[in-house]
């Protein structure tokens, strides 16, 4: 028999689920990266067989019998995940985007609960949609996260004692650094303007988190970032995952001003989004997982992810960073 795949969903949650080729094989998304685990084994028969290739009765015969693959439940919320895909791709058309992504989690599992991506596609008629749009950009696209970087410099900052959310900080008008010189995107009434580090993040003030990530150990910083899942592939269970950039422990005074307001890096949307959701968790980072539940044929569950919820700032320092946020 011919096997079938039918995608009721069609579109939504396409990016996660992937698609196949015309022989069954996975060429997207969990069909590709769990291809083997799905697909089981191929039964066979040996027999010994007469010269006009019938089958000797009391012949040496041997029957392995096929194994079906592994079932698998995803964690994605499919009413979410509709609502997600709607939005952001009205979004990226307004904004007259080339892409956008989205990733919601559950902060106490790492359970991915939507992962949105726009342009996407249909996992029942892939080729209906360029090459580009059957990717997952959600996770093997990294890019500059801008402001919202400054949640986890917030969290080093605190974690490491080098600042409370009380901290005064004097911000002038503009900040050097290097050849070149940091501003700030609101203008301010007065200069110097003073504000603690709770304002700094509130206001978002660049120049407010540059001058106490200065005050940081650079290897110590750049520590924080791979506790929070930065600067490598997060282990997420689909293909194409990108680990992003981050300054190496020596980096440059530039960079660490850059990276404390969220240039001078590179994360995906997945690094990101769990980093975050370690953080709030009471300091507690689950890997990001898509898969809620796998079981065999007969119905047992399967461990098919082997990593481990870790700890990366303390309950206090989480509890400061949400009360900030």
């Amino acid at each position: 028999a011919d096997p079938i795949r039918t995608y009721p969903n069609g579109s939504v949650g396409s990016s996660v689920v992937g698609f196949v080729g015309a022989d069954g094989k996975g060429l997207g998304g969990l069909e590709l990266s769990m291809n083997k685990e799905l697909s089981g084994t191929v039964g066979t028969e040996t027999y010994e067989s007469a010269p006009n290739g019938s089958k000797i009765p009391l012949g040496d015969s041997k029957v392995t019998p096929a194994t079906n693959g592994l079932n698998f439940r995803l964690s994605i919320d499919a009413e979410l995940q509709w609502m997600v895909q709607e939005r952001l791709a009205q979004q990226v058309v307004r904004t007259k985007s080339d892409y956008g992504s989205v990733v919601v989690m559950n902060v106490k599992t790492g359970e991915v609960l939507a992962m949105a991506n726009a342009p996407t596609f249909d996992s029942s008629d892939p080729s209906a949609s360029s090459t580009d749009a059957r990717g997952n950009n959600a996770i093997s696209s990294p890019y500059e996260p801008g402001s919202v970087e400054k949640v986890l410099t917030a969290a080093a900052l605190i974690d490491s004692g080098t600042a409370t959310p009380e901290t005064r900080i004097t911000i002038p008008n503009r900040l050097q650094s290097g050849p070149l010189s940091i501003k700030d995107a609101f203008h301010h009434d007065t200069d110097p303007l003073k504000l603690r580090l709770r304002g700094a993040v509130a206001r978002s003030s660049n120049i407010g988190m540059a001058l106490l990530t200065r005050q940081m150990d650079r290897a110590q910083l750049n520590d924080y970032w791979k506790r929070f899942g930065l600067g490598k592939p997060t282990g997420v269970q689909l293909p194409g995952e990108s680990g992003g950039i981050i300054p190496s422990a020596d980096m440059s005074d530039i960079q660490r001003d850059q990276a404390a307001f969220g240039q001078a890096l590179s994360v995906t949307t997945i690094q990101e989004a769990a980093a975050v959701a370690g953080i709030v968790n009471g300091g507690v980072y689950h890997p990001p997982t898509v898969i809620a539940q796998a079981t065999d044929a007969d119905g047992n569950t399967v461990d098919v992810d082997k990593r481990q919820p870790r700890r990366v700032i303390s309950a206090k320092s989480s509890a400061q960073v949400k009360d900030l946020m």
